[in-house]
């Protein structure tokens, strides 16, 4: 059984095929479009000629971010009795323009396999990195994102498995994820996963 990994973005994304537990291959796309609608044109034209060239039987796509994701900001006021109070708000993960380059790919990656008829299932990238990773980032990590891409690199080098980027390394990982589901135990786990497919 083939199975297939995307790790998708608007400008830099990452694919990946296990065959059983043997790895593939993983490649890297980037979209070279300056605008959204020619950057969703590109990665449509990548992501179709991808499966139709490597078949997978199965695909995992993490899912994008979602929309109302906060994270909380601090900043500090003077205050005559402690010296300064710390003032906390809450601010949105990320911006408007981001979302929808997320959520544009997102489509189209659903919509190839749909027309291809290949089975796909998307997981968040805390579900899929904590079977894989089974860790999170040191506390007071300033950038996780790049924390986990680094931790994604270091796993498919002790793997033994070339991958051209950190996209196609998480693309990787994220076909083991779903190669670790469809096991017996992994079907216990997500026995929903695909439905009826063994």
């Amino acid at each position: 059984m083939r199975f297939c990994g995307l790790d998708q973005a608007l400008r830099h994304s990452g694919a990946a095929i296990l065959d059983g537990d043997r790895f593939v291959l993983a490649e890297a796309f980037h979209a070279k479009s300056p605008g959204q609608g020619g950057a969703f044109h590109e990665f449509r034209n990548w992501w179709e000629g991808f499966l139709e060239r490597h078949k997978p039987d199965h695909v995992a796509i993490e899912e994008p971010l979602r929309s109302d994701m906060m994270r909380t900001k601090v900043s500090y006021r003077p205050n005559d009795a402690f010296g300064q109070s710390a003032i906390k708000t809450k601010e949105p993960l990320t911006n408007m323009q981001t979302l929808l380059g997320l959520y544009g790919v997102r489509a189209h990656a659903i919509e190839v396999c749909e027309m291809l008829g290949i089975e796909y299932v998307e997981v968040n990238n805390t579900t899929w990195r904590g079977v894989i990773h089974g860790t999170r980032p040191p506390k007071g990590t300033a950038n996780t994102s790049e924390w986990w891409k680094a931790q994604a690199m270091n796993r498919c080098h002790q793997l033994g498995w070339n991958v051209p980027s950190k996209d196609a390394a998480e693309s990787a990982l994220i076909a083991d994820w779903l190669r670790i589901s469809m096991t017996p135990a992994g079907r216990q786990r997500n026995p929903d996963l695909f439905g009826s497919a063994a």
